[in-house]
């Protein structure tokens, strides 16, 4: 377990390294580190609802890009594709990443933490830098992702693949308001 654990984040950090520096990513970093992720997931998790939140984040992303297709078209007036003008192949294979080791709410909360993360980058970064027109969303993504799996793996404080638990956590927060 630790072997995995210590050898995804170290694949995720390279990818953030390179995403953050060269705006170029190896490919091959996405696919060894989704057989880490599900090797971790299997060790875990049922087979059957590993499949099920897998195919229920897959259904969130594709959604999540279909939506953004269509404003992007609507703002420009004529059908876009977004892959490269404004979205990364980088960040969707980081999406696929996410979708792998994330529970359904899971993946909700965390993709608000990686925008909110990304814009807040994004108005850091933009007086400092002339790329800062670019949003290296996969290396933030491969850092946060990062950070998650130490806080369940090495601190047990979380649980990425359980609802349950998430919205438990929510809910006794929320009590205390």
């Amino acid at each position: 377990m630790w072997l995995l654990t210590i050898l995804s984040v170290s694949i995720l950090l390279i990818i953030s390294y390179q995403d953050f520096t060269s705006r170029l990513i190896s490919w091959y970093y996405f696919p060894i580190v989704a057989i880490l992720l599900l090797l971790k997931s299997l060790q875990g998790e049922q087979y059957y609802n590993l499949l099920e939140n897998i195919v229920m984040n897959f259904l969130v992303i594709v959604f999540l890009l279909l939506m953004t297709t269509i404003l992007v078209s609507i703002k420009n007036g004529k059908i876009t594709y977004i892959l490269d003008s404004s979205i990364g192949s980088a960040d969707i294979l980081a999406f696929g990443l996410i979708s792998i080791a994330l529970s359904p709410i899971n993946l909700v909360l965390f993709l608000l933490l990686s925008f909110l993360s990304a814009a807040i980058y994004q108005l850091i970064a933009l007086p400092f830098s002339k790329k800062a027109k670019f949003i290296p969303l996969a290396g933030i993504v491969g850092v946060l992702l990062s950070i998650v799996i130490v806080l369940q793996d090495g601190l047990n404080l979380i649980d990425l693949t359980s609802d349950f638990k998430t919205l438990g956590f929510i809910g006794g927060f929320y009590s205390y308001w």
